[in-house]
């Protein structure tokens, strides 16, 4: 049994950061001050939250593989450290938006890569129209602080009992000026 929950999670480790290249849409018109999101904007925190099949990881951990409370939040707890680790791997340390449309990001490894970006509504996305595209609700706003939230689902038999699991992901991520 073990093996299979590390498999489970293993599954659930490698599939979750994608939540990252695609993100559900939110439909909300309120609009936001892109004066304000022009600038250097450095990575201060992230807030993940997972669901597999509408259940937290704990809830299906338990009722998937029957073990007790405390066995499930010790396996989800490493899984979810892990998940932040991969992400914080993947995911830039800083973004510079340029009034001109451009912004630049800089990865935790010193690589940078740049694009295109525009605000709709209370959506910052960037990428609009290609294979990168990413949309981002913005959650607040200020002169020093920006926190947005990207959010997405995956389909994927994770248990290997040939029915697909829907795997959520909701990552809040904080940056300041």
């Amino acid at each position: 049994m073990k093996t299979k929950i590390t498999r489970v999670l293993a599954i659930l480790l490698l599939v979750l950061p994608m939540v990252f290249l695609s993100c559900e849409k939110d439909e909300d018109s309120s609009s936001v001050d892109t004066n304000k999101i022009i600038g250097l904007w450095n990575y201060q925190s992230v807030d993940l939250d997972a669901t597999v099949n509408g259940k937290t990881p704990i809830a299906f951990v338990m009722d998937e593989f029957d073990v007790p409370e405390v066995i499930a939040q010790g396996m989800v707890d490493e899984f979810m450290d892990e998940l932040e680790d991969d992400f914080l791997s993947e995911f830039p340390n800083s973004i510079d938006i340029k009034a001109d449309g451009t912004y630049v990001v800089t990865f935790t490894d010193s690589s940078t890569d740049n694009g295109d970006w525009e605000v709709s509504g209370d959506k910052l996305i960037v990428d609009k129209g290609s294979v990168y595209e990413m949309q981002m609700t913005i959650v607040s706003l200020t002169d020093t602080k920006l926190i947005v939230k990207l959010t997405d689902s995956q389909k994927e038999d994770i248990t290997e009992d040939g029915i697909d699991e829907t795997m959520s992901v909701t990552a809040t991520i904080t940056y300041i000026k």
